[in-house]
């Protein structure tokens, strides 16, 4: 009886370490795997996890600038992101507590963006977010 009662804790406790799935802690907004390129006219950046694609840029180089702190907890983050293509282009994104993400393109505010966002400038400045185009 007692090897019956060790066998079934034994087994309960193999099927719930196995049966669990692996948590990931993301840090808000996240950062992994963010870029920004220009290629042959054409940005594209990942950044906390949104997608920007801006079609022809003009001249200067392409970048970013990170200013703040990033925490494991949401309503604690308090973050800016600075992304420049060429000479024209300037994205700015914040993330205060209690906040969305906001989103400026070159001092005008196009709103909130979520994570996963896909966000296209066209060549006259438009901006479309996930297919809906957005105004300032």
């Amino acid at each position: 009886m007692k090897h019956r009662l060790i066998f079934a804790t034994f087994c309960t406790l193999l099927f719930a370490i196995v049966g669990c799935k692996k948590r990931e802690i993301i840090t808000y907004p996240p950062s992994k795997g963010d870029f920004v390129t220009n290629s042959d006219g054409l940005g594209t950046a990942r950044v906390w996890g949104i997608d920007f694609e801006v079609a022809e840029l003009v001249g200067g180089d392409s970048g970013s600038e990170f200013e703040g702190m990033l925490h494991s907890n949401p309503e604690q983050t308090d973050a800016r992101i600075k992304i420049t293509f060429g000479d024209d282009v300037k994205i700015r994104l914040e993330k205060v507590p209690g906040s969305p993400i906001t989103f400026q393109l070159n001092g005008k505010d196009y709103g909130a963006l979520k994570l996963a966002d896909k966000v296209a400038i066209d060549k006259e400045r438009n901006v479309t977010v996930n297919g809906a185009i957005r105004q300032p």
